[in-house]
């Protein structure tokens, strides 16, 4: 199952910010396939994805996005990310994090009715039933050959 994760960073201060870099270590249940930045780099080493923005003026803001591929549900059914920022501001340096969860369902929700069976669902395997038929005619022709060496 896909899920795609969006990393949207705003400035919302007075002062241009640089040096943006946001990392994402994903989960080892997803596969990343793809990473996108709007304005900058994407770089994906494994489950470490790196985006890099050179600068973000005030009121600018960038998006980014995360593409992967659920390959081992949670038993929980719940998927964590978090995504760590680092960038510097006027006053220095500015760190901030934040996280998501979605939701995977890890089984078939109930719905009430009865179990179908299946078309040929209960019985017996194919080979039984070859088994059973050459019993059958293997009993036929022996009382057959018996009785015909009895009439002669």
């Amino acid at each position: 199952e896909p899920v795609t994760w969006v990393i949207t960073v705003a400035n919302e201060s007075s002062a241009p910010g640089t040096a943006l870099e946001i990392t994402d270590l994903v989960r080892d249940e997803l596969r990343v396939e793809r990473a996108l930045n709007e304005r900058g780099t994407a770089a994906i080493s494994g489950q470490l994805v790196t985006f890099t923005v050179p600068a973000l003026e005030p009121g600018q803001s960038v998006e980014m996005r995360i593409d992967t591929t659920v390959i081992d549900g949670p038993p929980s059914g719940m998927l964590t990310n978090q995504a760590s920022l680092t960038a510097t501001g006027p006053q220095g340096a500015v760190t901030r994090s934040a996280v998501a969860q979605v939701y995977v369902p890890t089984g078939l929700p109930a719905t009430g009715y009865p179990r179908v069976k299946l078309p040929g669902e209960g019985e017996p395997p194919a080979w039984t039933v070859g088994l059973a038929a050459l019993a059958t005619v293997a009993v036929t022709a022996f009382y057959v050959w018996r009785r015909g060496r009895r009439l002669a």
